[in-house]
C-alpha cells in the first residue's frame, strides 16, 4: 500500500522538514556566513554527497558563481529572504557541478535560522542548451549573409569564365587555366548553396552519387592547388 511504501516517520522529527522534496537546514550563528549546520534534511545530504553533516559550516557546502575569497559570504548575506544562485561544492569534475538556489531565514533575534535549497541543476543545463542554441541560429544568419554575397560575386566569376572560354576554346594555351577556374567556381556554388540550405534550414534529402565521377571531378581541382613537388595520383578500383 502506499501507506507501507512510505518512510516511516521519527517520533521526534518533522515531516515539513525531514521529507521536503528540496534541501533543508537548520543554523545556529551570529551570520549565516559564519554559520554552523545544526541539523540537514535527507534531500540536501543527497544533494551534497553527504557533506551537510552537523557541525561543518554552511558555507562550505558551496562555491560562487563569481570569483574571490569572499563571494560565497557575500552571496548567502544576499540569500537573506530572496533566492540567490550558488554552485555545491564538491563536484569532481566540471560536467558534475550542480547549482542550486540558496533562500535563508532568519529567526525573531535576526540571526540565521533555516536555509532551502532547491537543486536548479537541469533548469541552468536548459539554459545552457537555449543560449547555446540562440548563438548557432546567429550564426547561422551570419554564415547565411555571407554565402549569399559570395554566391552573387561566384556567379560573376562563372559568366565571365564561361565567356573567356568561347573566346579561348580547346587548343588555345588559355584553355585549361580557365576550365580549372571554372570547375573551381562551380565547386565553390555547391559548397556555397549547402552552406545557403543550413542557414535557412532547409530540409537535405539523402543522394546516391558515383564516388569514381566525384573524386575525378575533385582531383582536378586539387591538382592545381598542390605544390608542384608533390606527385599527385588517384587510382579508381574496380567497379563490383
Amino acid at each position: 500500500s502506499l501507506q507501507a511504501a512510505s518512510r516511516p516517520m521519527r517520533s521526534d522529527g518533522d515531516p515539513m522538514f525531514d521529507d521536503a522534496p528540496f534541501g533543508a537546514v537548520r543554523l545556529d550563528g551570529d551570520r549565516v556566513d559564519g554559520a554552523i549546520i545544526l541539523d540537514a534534511n535527507r534531500s540536501l545530504m543527497e544533494l551534497t554527497g553527504g557533506r551537510a553533516t552537523p557541525g561543518s559550516r554552511f558555507s562550505d557546502l558551496f562555491e560562487s558563481e563569481e570569483d574571490g575569497p569572499d563571494a560565497v559570504a557575500s552571496a548567502l548575506i544576499q540569500a537573506v529572504d530572496k533566492p540567490v544562485a550558488l554552485k555545491l561544492a564538491g563536484a569532481v569534475s566540471a560536467e558534475k557541478v550542480k547549482h542550486a538556489n540558496v533562500f535563508v531565514t532568519l529567526n525573531a533575534q535576526g540571526r540565521p535560522s533555516v536555509a532551502y535549497v532547491v537543486d536548479i541543476s537541469e533548469h541552468r543545463l536548459l539554459e545552457h542548451r537555449l543560449a547555446h542554441g540562440e548563438k548557432m541560429q546567429a550564426i547561422g544568419n551570419i554564415a547565411g549573409r555571407i554565402a549569399h554575397e559570395i554566391n552573387n560575386m561566384l556567379q560573376v566569376t562563372s559568366g565571365n569564365c564561361e565567356f573567356l572560354m568561347n573566346r579561348h576554346p580547346i587548343g588555345d594555351p588559355s584553355y585549361d587555366n580557365l576550365k580549372a577556374i571554372h570547375e573551381s567556381t562551380v565547386r565553390s556554388a555547391d559548397l556555397v548553396r549547402g552552406l545557403l540550405a543550413y542557414a535557412r534550414e532547409q530540409t537535405f534529402k539523402r543522394e546516391v552519387f558515383n564516388t569514381t565521377d566525384f573524386l575525378t571531378h575533385f582531383s582536378l581541382l586539387l591538382r592545381g592547388a598542390v605544390d608542384e613537388r608533390i606527385t599527385f595520383e588517384v587510382n579508381h578500383g574496380r567497379y563490383v
